[in-house]
């Protein structure tokens, strides 16, 4: 007589043959390999835009007229097909479709994952006058058509941009500057008092453009107030006494004793970067400053992690400096007015800077440390500040 299969030789095999299918799973990864597909479609059509741009240009010796109108460093996404111009320039989004489609390209290709009327790639223009090709949305391999240099744009979570050596991106009315825009977003810096307008001058900071605040009544109001969770500027200060002179705050339209955040100079030697986030672990300031620094133009950057309990930062001339837990005032919301060249406490604009502002770079995310070493490379060779 033939013995059957006991219980446990049945549950036994069962468990073998999962254990099998897990390992088979995990070696095909089918999640991975949908990404991989969808990255060759992207490599594809990011190809199918870029090549299509470049043969128009060759054809009308100059790309589409919208594209030649972006600023160096401006990066747009390109329109979905079929969406209309007005539409298009509504959203934010660059429209090519009526000049690429269909000679150059049967029709504006979107990502496999793209939704609304983006096509989810984007165009990005760079100093030299060429373009490229980016999707954003890429899963295990970075997809880029044309991109020969490194420009701050590209980080993702950037909010503000604005370079003094962009000066189509600055308006003036007898030297003094009425509008800052920034190359990124909607962002603008103005100022509608002439007596509080700071000067533009194309040799001020290193021989190369600046923004130049008197340390009297100069300041430049502008509509990004959140508080930075990075941000970097290149900066110059005239002044060595031991007044307090700021270069970022943000203006807190509910409390005006009160700046949400603040980085400047402090006495004679000190950089500080103050934040009050008013998030539930951080009840009170933090602050983090380095000092012993010099008057020379310097790259001065800064980090505050959301929810760390106090994990603030200062980055001088690429130098890291921790910060600490201050114990001045309690934690307030950000703001929706950013000042550039001074604060607001107590009412009244003041703790202006004497200096010039070359470069102000804000994200709202905390940069990881290559992308902090790529961005410092960057700004040091733009404003020939050596690094030590």
């Amino acid at each position: 007589m033939k013995r059957g299969f006991t219980l446990l030789e049945i549950l036994l095999v069962i468990a073998a043959i999962g254990i099998l299918a897990a390992i088979v799973i995990v070696a095909i990864n089918p999640q991975r390999q949908l990404a991989q597909v969808r990255d060759a479609e992207r490599q594809s059509e990011a190809q199918a835009l870029y090549d299509a741009l470049a043969q128009y240009e060759v054809d009308n010796g100059r790309l589409p007229t919208a594209v030649e109108n972006l600023l160096p460093g401006e990066l747009i996404e390109i329109c979905a097909d079929g969406v209309d111009e007005t539409t298009c320039q509504n959203e934010g989004l660059l429209y090519v479709s009526g000049d690429l489609s269909p000679i150059y390209v049967a029709s504006i290709p979107s990502d496999p994952t793209a939704t609304g009327n983006g096509s989810g790639y984007t165009l990005v223009s760079q100093s030299t006058g060429r373009i490229a090709i980016v999707a954003q949305a890429a899963e295990n391999t970075e997809v880029e058509l044309g991109l020969m240099e490194y420009l701050p744009s590209v980080i993702e979570g950037i909010q503000v941009w604005m370079s003094a050596q962009e000066s189509s991106t600055i308006s003036t009315v007898g030297g003094d500057v009425t509008q800052w825009d920034s190359i990124v977003g909607n962002v603008t810096a103005t100022q509608g008092i002439s007596v509080s307008q700071p000067a533009f001058s194309s040799v001020s900071l290193n021989g190369l453009p600046g923004i130049d605040f008197d340390g009297g009544d100069d300041f430049l109001e502008f509509s990004y107030g959140e508080i930075p969770r990075s941000f970097y500027v290149v900066v110059e200060t005239d002044d060595d006494s031991s007044s307090r002179r700021a270069i970022l705050s943000a203006r807190n339209l509910d409390r005006g004793s009160i700046p949400s955040y603040q980085v400047g100079y402090d006495e004679a030697d000190t950089i500080y970067y103050v934040a009050r986030p008013g998030e539930s672990q951080w009840p009170i300031d933090h602050r983090a400053e380095r000092n012993g620094i010099s008057l020379s133009p310097a790259i001065v950057g800064g980090e505050i992690i959301p929810g760390s309990a106090g994990d603030i930062k200062v980055f001088y001339m690429g130098q890291e400096f921790d910060g600490s837990i201050d114990t001045n005032d309690p934690g307030i919301v950000n703001s929706g007015q950013g000042l550039i060249g001074a604060t607001f406490e107590d009412g009244s604009f003041g703790n202006y800077l004497d200096g010039r502002v070359g470069e102000i770079l804000i994200f709202d995310r905390v940069l990881t440390s290559q992308e902090r070493q790529e961005l410092e490379e960057y700004l040091s060779n733009k404003w020939n500040i050596t690094l030590p």
